[in-house]
């Protein structure tokens, strides 16, 4: 009987073979209505959340957090005194306590998506930007298998050694023409995705190095689920089988023994 059990579990395996995975597109739109300067924005999906937030930083200096808002038709950005879009603009940087100690280095700024489950982020939108094309833009996405912390108070170069990967080289994202969705290249999945203007931090490549910026209008991306398949028709007829057949064996050895008892 024994060995029936292990012939239908052995069965079971061969029949249930791994699920497939399917993907479904979501499309969110960030240009209709005011939502005011906030720590997060949060957008539903299915039954799934998408949390953005904002953040910033100098090239040399440490990443903070920094507000997020949507402007009716115009897009998603981060609340400044200057454009409210996300940026990499130059910035005075004060390096030492005298007035005249202070250099100039580049703030960048990009959005930190949490999908709340893993996805694919299949395209961008810009709109609001600088450029009506030949805008620059960085995109990463966190691969590591540990949980994601803070990422207050690292740096941008931290990025890259603590679990984010580029989504495509220092050249997939020159030529970003304001309403035109661009495809994100890498083919890579995550739950955390950060998209910004052009981050030179993240590459040698001189370019892109002007005052740039950029709101975000949408962004496209796909949902990874494996669905459970049911086992056919033929699976279940081949167990009931072998249990049938180890019924008939455990009857015969019972009647067998009877036979034995009373010889």
């Amino acid at each position: 009987m024994n060995k029936v059990i292990q012939l239908a579990a052995a069965a079971a395996l061969v029949f249930s073979v791994a699920a497939p995975v399917s993907a479904a597109s979501v499309d969110l739109n960030f240009t209709s209505g005011n939502s005011g300067a906030r720590n997060s924005l949060t957008y539903a999906y299915g039954d799934d959340q998408l949390t953005v937030s904002g953040l910033s930083g100098v090239n040399s200096g440490s990443i903070s957090g920094s507000a997020v808002q949507t402007w009716a038709g115009w897009g998603l950005g981060m609340p400044s005194e200057g454009d409210h879009r996300i940026s990499n603009e130059n910035v005075s940087v004060q390096t030492g306590p005298r007035p005249w100690q202070r250099e100039n280095q580049r703030q960048y700024q990009m959005v930190l998506f949490d999908f709340g489950r893993e996805v694919s982020l299949d395209s961008f939108t810009v709109g609001d930007a600088v450029y009506t094309n030949n805008n620059w833009a960085s995109v990463l996405a966190y691969t590591d298998t540990a949980p994601l912390t803070t990422l207050n108070g690292q740096s941008w170069s931290d990025l890259l050694e603590s679990g984010f990967s580029n989504a495509g080289d220092a050249n997939t994202y020159d030529d970003v023409t304001r309403g035109t969705p661009r495809l994100v290249e890498g083919g890579l999945t995550s739950q955390y995705w950060l998209v910004g203007v052009y981050n030179a931090v993240f590459s040698d490549n001189p370019m892109g190095t002007y005052d740039e910026g950029f709101k975000l209008t949408g962004i496209s991306f796909s949902t990874i689920d494996v669905s459970e398949v049911p086992l056919p028709a033929a699976a279940w007829l081949f167990l009931t089988g072998l249990a049938g057949m180890g019924w008939v064996k455990k009857r015969k050895a019972k009647r067998d023994q009877q036979t034995l008892a009373t010889a």
